[in-house]
This record gives C-alpha cells, structure tokens and sequence, in this order.
C-alpha cells in the first residue's frame, strides 16, 4: 500500500495507485461493536476514518440529544482503533473541536481530517495546524476563496503535510453535483495534492466508477463510506457499501492501477514494449541484395517485423552498401551495412 509519505510527497504515478480510506462516518450509530465490525470489513483499505466529536460542541442545543446518541466512549475508539492497527489500518480521524483533537492524539492517529463544517473555523484549523500532523482538509461545497484562506491559516500555524479532498454528502449527492472536475482544479492552483470523497449512492453503479474517474483527473486519496450491513439502512448508510461491496470496491480500485499512468513521455510498459516490437514497421529487403550493393528506395519494403532497422530511420539505409547479400524479406539490421 502507498505510505503516508508517499501520499503526502509523491505523485499518483509515483504511488503507483491512489490511497483508499474507508470511511466509518457514524455508521456504527453508537455502537462499539458495530463499530468494531465495520473496522473488519474496511480491512482492505489503506485507511480507516473515523469522526470524533461531542454534540454539545457540534450540534444547536435542541440536536444534542440526536447527536449525542452517535457519539462513542474514548474507550470504545481505543477498541477500534486497536482493531483498525491490527488489520494493518491506518487512522484518520476527523475532528468537530479541540477535545476530539486531543483524542485523535491519544489514540495516536495518523492523520487529521478537517471535515468542509470547519472550513472556515480558525480556532479549529488553528488547533490542527499545531498539532504537526499531516491533514486532510475538505473542500467541498467550498469555494476556491474558502479553500485558499484555510490554507493560508493552515500554513500560517505551521501545517506542510496537506491534502485538500473534493466531494460533499448530499443523500445521496447526484452524479451531476459530483462535480469531478473541480479536483483538477484544487491540483492546479495548490501546491498540494488533491482527494475524492465519494457520496452518490451505495446502490449505484456509479458508487464504483465515479471514484474511478476521479483517480483519472488526479486524486491520489479516495475515501468511500463503508457500513457493516446496507440493508439496515442505519446513519450514513446511503452513500456507503457493504463488506462485500466494499472488498469489491477496492479491487477495481487496484485493478486500474496504472492505467493512469503515461504521463512522463516513452515511459512505456512492458507490454507496450512488446507491441512496439511486434508492431512498427522496419526496413526490410524487397528484393535479393548482392554484396556490396548500393541499397535504394527501390530494393527494399517497410513491413512489420521483429527486428531490423525502424521505418522512421531511413537516412541510416538509404545510400549505403550491403555488408553481406540479403534475401526478399529479411530484416536489415546495422550490421548488414559497410
């Protein structure tokens, strides 16, 4: 799996493939071990994420009791996060205020995700920036104003590590809302690479291939939703998938890896190399070539074949004379000229 470093310094092309994070959100709806379950069933991500808050700091006091039913205990998160490292998960962990910050730390996470709520909250980008710990900060349904001022107050507290990811929850959002392009956007006017977290429903094929584009237009991290049991039709469960659709998930997700690529100039595959060989025209003798033979326009056929000189390099052959005799068909090669 790419490292953290990688995801934060290298380029898509040099990862190889884009870093899944599988995204819990309050899937669990205040449950430890469905919690736990979830965790389980994100095995195959690179990352799990998960969100920290307290309702009395998120929420208007006549939500409190609604949010409050989906928070879990510190020693509920230790659990899952004791599960998520010995599936060999990384943590994210987004953070609604300067307690949940303070838990992120404790449970030792590896990266700090500033959920598009706190966009423009400079007590909470100010407390994630002091922390020093790569973050992950969501510009959806942000404008590029917005973005570029959290990136400046990001920067101006000491924050390097950052990665600004694309994508807004509606629910589901509608592929027309999915607005892949503006991640080519973020990429361009930011020094900093750019993510896709994806919310068209669970239930669509497009759950699938829209992440996939987003990976074509540059997204080096994507987040997708996962919950232990679509059916149940729990919080969050409308843009998540299910084990089994999540497993599914991620191996499309590798089975693109390097499709993407190409992006530095003759970086061919081994296969292209193949093609290439198999493939492209070369100069051939067109009829029988005695020794010593002046070789003409006229003595010789562009045909494909696996060796010999390439077509494109004709001023090599043409003029020259024949270092042994030739037979109808056969390749020529620099060692059969003077």
């Amino acid at each position: 799996m790419p490292s953290l470093d990688q995801v934060f310094s290298e380029s898509l092309f040099e990862m190889g493939r884009p870093y899944v994070v599988a995204e819990m959100a309050c899937a669990h709806d205040g449950s430890v071990e469905r919690a736990l379950s979830i965790t389980q069933a994100a095995s195959k991500a690179d990352a799990l994420q998960v969100q920290l808050f307290h309702a009395e700091e998120l929420v208007v006091p006549q939500e409190v009791p609604a949010a409050r039913e989906l928070e879990l205990a510190p020693e509920s998160w230790k659990r899952v996060t004791q599960k998520a490292r010995a599936d060999g998960l990384d943590l994210w962990a987004t953070v609604f205020d300067e307690e949940a910050i303070d838990l992120a730390l404790k449970l030792d996470a590896a990266v700090l995700k500033i959920h598009s709520t706190d966009i423009s909250n400079p007590f909470l980008l100010q407390a994630c920036a002091q922390t020093n710990l790569p973050l992950s900060l969501s510009a959806g349904g942000s404008t590029v104003s917005e973005v570029a001022s959290a990136v400046r107050t990001l920067e101006d507290h000491g924050a390097s590590n950052l990665i600004l990811t694309h994508g807004f929850q509606d629910f589901p959002t509608a592929p027309e809302d999915a607005r892949l392009g503006f991640i080519s956007t973020l990429d361009r006017l930011f020094p900093y690479p750019a993510g896709y977290q994806d919310h068209t429903d669970g239930a669509s094929d497009l759950a699938y291939t829209l992440p996939l584009a987003a990976i074509g237009l540059g997204a080096r991290v994507i987040e997708k939703h996962i919950t232990d049991d679509r059916s149940r039709e729990g919080t969050d469960y409308i843009s998540a998938l299910g084990p089994e659709g999540f497993a599914e998930f991620v191996e499309k997700v590798n089975a693109v890896n390097g499709a993407f690529s190409g992006k530095c100039p003759d970086d061919f595959s081994e296969a292209e190399r193949e093609y290439r060989q198999s493939m492209k025209r070369r100069i051939v003798a067109g009829t029988e070539i005695p020794t010593g033979t002046t070789i003409t326009k006229e003595r010789i056929d562009l045909l494909r074949a696996d060796d010999g000189i390439k077509a494109n390099r004709l001023d090599v052959v043409l003029g020259r004379e024949s270092q042994r005799s030739l037979e109808p068909g056969e390749a020529i090669t620099e060692d059969h000229l003077k």
